[in-house]
């Protein structure tokens, strides 16, 4: 299974809408790497992708 895109608004640490759009990143891609510095919400993301799928 691969998400195509996720949207996340007031979850989090995500006030305002986001788009995240896996379905551009992973066009020529075999994975996907979500990176950044500690505290910018990465494990906020796969949150929000656990929510959406079992709620």
């Amino acid at each position: 299974m691969r998400p195509l895109k996720l949207r996340i608004q007031a979850f989090g640490s995500y006030v305002d809408e986001q788009v995240l759009d896996f379905e551009t990143a992973l066009a020529d891609a075999p994975f996907l790497l979500i990176h950044g510095a500690t505290g910018s919400g990465k494990t906020t993301i796969l949150d929000a992708i656990v929510f959406a799928l079992y709620g």
